[in-house]
């Protein structure tokens, strides 16, 4: 039992990590995004 446990945690932990490193890609997506509409706005 103490196996699947950890097992549990360190999937849920390696899930999390995912998880951040995707948002963190999309926010610096997003703000490169608006970055360019502003440079092309401001044109």
């Amino acid at each position: 039992m103490a196996m699947l446990t950890a097992l549990d945690g360190l999937s849920r932990d390696l899930f999390f990590k995912l998880s951040l490193s995707l948002v963190e890609k999309l926010l610096t997506a997003v703000t490169g995004l608006s970055q360019v509409g502003n440079q092309v706005t401001g044109l």
